[in-house]
Order: C-alpha cells, then sequence, then structure tokens
C-alpha cells in the first residue's frame, strides 16, 4: 500500500487528510483511477488520476500551494505611486487583493484601473505557481498607447505575482476577444505564465476539460435536465425524485422535480457521483445541496424511454430555457462507465453459468 493510504485516515470509502490551513484533502477510488479533492470550505481543488503515485505528488504541489496562497494573503499592505505616460499611477495590494489606478492629468478622475486578486488552486497546479488575475479598463482616448501594459505591470510589482489572463490555464473568468490580443502582444515583449511554451504546462492544461467534467458529475446536482439528457444517450428510462410541490417565484416550474436520474432495466440507477442504488443517489444529492428534506419524504416517480425526447423537447421551447445541452466530456465518462460496468457483469456472468444479465 503507497504512503498516501497507509497515512491518511479512511472514513465513508474516502481517504482523508488535513490540508494547510483549515482545510482537508479526500482521496477516493473511482472509475479505475482515483480523485482528489480539498475543502475549506467548498472544493476548492479537484484533480484525477489513474495512478496513485501521481495523486500523492499532486497532494504535495497543491499543500505548497496554500502555504504560499495562505502566506500572500497574510503579508502587510504595501502601496506603491508610479508615472505612466506622464500620468500619476497607484497601487495598492492587501490580503491577496490589488487595485491599480490611473489617474487623470489633474488627479480628480480615474481613468484607468486593473484590480483584481490571486488565482485558484486549479491554476496554480496547472501553471506550477500562484498568479493573480483581475478586470482591467482604460478611457478611450488612452487605448493602444501601452497603459494597459503598465497596470498590470504595476499589479505584479505590487503583489510580487505574475499575473495572466481571465479563464485561462484553470483560473476563473472570460477573456474577451480584444483582451485576449492585448495579452498575447505582451507575451511577446515577456514572459507570461502559461504562454511560454512549456510541454508540462500544456500537457496539464489538456486535462482540464476532463477536470471540469469529472468535478461537475462529482459535485453538481443530478438535475432534471441533466438526467433528461444522460437517458436520451443511454436509451434508458428516468427515475424523478420530488418532495412536494416548490415556489416557482418569476420563472416557470415545469414540475417539482428535485433530482432524476437515468434508470436501468435491474432498477438501479445512473447518477454523477456513480452511486447506483437510488437511496444512496438521494441520499448524495442531499448532502451536496445542504438540503434539509428528508430521504424517507421523497416520491419517486418515472418516465419510461419512449417518452423521454418528448420531455426534453417541452423543456427546450420555453422562452425562459435555452436548448438542453450536457458536457460531451463529462457525457463520454458516463458512458465509459456504463460500457465498463457491462463488461464486468458479462465477464461475472461468464464465471457463473446461468446468471441473468442485465444493463
Amino acid at each position: 500500500m503507497t504512503d498516501i493510504l497507509s497515512r491518511w485516515e479512511v472514513k465513508n470509502d474516502k481517504w482523508t487528510a488535513p490540508a494547510p490551513g483549515s482545510r482537508r484533502h479526500f482521496v477516493e477510488a473511482v472509475d479505475d483511477g482515483w480523485q482528489l479533492w480539498t475543502r475549506g470550505p467548498g472544493v476548492k481543488f479537484y484533480w484525477f488520476s489513474r495512478s496513485i503515485h501521481e495523486l500523492e505528488a499532486i497532494v504535495a504541489k497543491n499543500d505548497s500551494h496554500w502555504l504560499e496562497f495562505d502566506a500572500a494573503k497574510a503579508k502587510a499592505p504595501v502601496s506603491i505611486t508610479a508615472e505612466l505616460a506622464g500620468l500619476k499611477a497607484t497601487a495598492h495590494s492587501e490580503r491577496g487583493s490589488f487595485d491599480v489606478r490611473l489617474w487623470s492629468a489633474d488627479g480628480e478622475r480615474c481613468v484607468g484601473y486593473y484590480f483584481g486578486g490571486l488565482n485558484n488552486a486549479t491554476s496554480g497546479f496547472v501553471l506550477g505557481e500562484l498568479t493573480v488575475q483581475g478586470t482591467r479598463h482604460l478611457d478611450e482616448v488612452l487605448r493602444g498607447r501601452g497603459l494597459g501594459a503598465g497596470l498590470i505591470d504595476l499589479a505584479e510589482k505590487v503583489s510580487c505575482l505574475r499575473a495572466v489572463p481571465h479563464g485561462f490555464m484553470g483560473t476563473d473568468g472570460k477573456t474577451s476577444d480584444d483582451a485576449w490580443k492585448s495579452w498575447q502582444s505582451r507575451a511577446l515583449r515577456q514572459p507570461v505564465p502559461g504562454m511560454e511554451g512549456r510541454a508540462d504546462i500544456d500537457g496539464r492544461a489538456a486535462m482540464l476539460p476532463e477536470m471540469k467534467a469529472r468535478r461537475t458529475l462529482k459535485f453538481n446536482a443530478d438535475d432534471y435536465d441533466r438526467g433528461l439528457l444522460l437517458a436520451k444517450e443511454l436509451g434508458l428510462g428516468l427515475a424523478t425524485v420530488s418532495f412536494g410541490s416548490r415556489t416557482t417565484g418569476f420563472f416557470p416550474v415545469f414540475n417539482d422535480v428535485s433530482y432524476a436520474f437515468p434508470l436501468r432495466a435491474d432498477g438501479s440507477v445512473v447518477s454523477g457521483a456513480g452511486f447506483d442504488d437510488l437511496d444512496s443517489a438521494i441520499a448524495n444529492n442531499l448532502v451536496l445541496g445542504a438540503s434539509d428534506k428528508r430521504l424517507e419524504d421523497a416520491v419517486i416517480n418515472s418516465i419510461p424511454a419512449h417518452r423521454i425526447e418528448a420531455e426534453i423537447a417541452g423543456r427546450s421551447t420555453s422562452d425562459f430555457y435555452r436548448p438542453l445541452t450536457i458536457d460531451p466530456v463529462a457525457l463520454e465518462i458516463v458512458k465509459d462507465r456504463e460500457a465498463g460496468r457491462t463488461r464486468a457483469f458479462s465477464a461475472a456472468a461468464a464465471s457463473q453459468p446461468g446468471l441473468s444479465p442485465r444493463t
């Protein structure tokens, strides 16, 4: 047995250990591999690996990230003043956040800014370093003069960390096309994390779609929309779970379904977290949503496979709902699980003559 499993506490089929600060690591076997997540509170980091040895190295890197993250949050406030193209610029950093401002010639009006803070643990692991990101703006008349780059330079100076774009290499948010062009231009002038052509970073970044899909399956509720789409793709019916009527509020509510699971012929279900038993799948969703509902109050109904497409059409045509979609990577993960389940049962059946097949 490897060190990470031998020294960690085992609880509810998971291995767990303290992480820096008030956080905690969890490791769980899944899909012929291992998934790691860190809570503190909420899920702050998630990764999956086929190798427990690789995951152990990821835990060590993750711990280093949190130590650096906490140190950055604890640093004393820093303020600096500079000049950019003849205009006064101020920069302040405190508790992991920064605020950079460019002032008009008379010093009365803010004509540009760049503010933000520390990036998340996922980007820290992918990039191999703690970075910052922020929201940037310049008055129209000041654009095209390199002042935006100057604001980023000041943010890096005051935070002592390098900056990266929104929605890049695991960072939160999304970068506009114009902003992305400015970052590409910056990368031509100086190194930008993740834009230096490093194979190790690019390799980890290539895994982000799978990590996002697996994290969603593990920690997002098995809602009605996802259940419908999975049932359609798998050719199954749907088990629906409700707890009585819900307040409609402003938006229409088609039904009072809280959770929904594709329903196999043998009565077991398909859930994002991998629970086959309906009660266990419901209980897991109640925990995910910190719900005060009780398992014993659940009302179970079902939709046969031949009605699934009509239900999807009904959900997709309302003015309040966009056409239903599902992450194709998450879909492939679920399909692979179902194929593996079928193979495992076929192998078991071959070794036990007379065992009835199931789907």
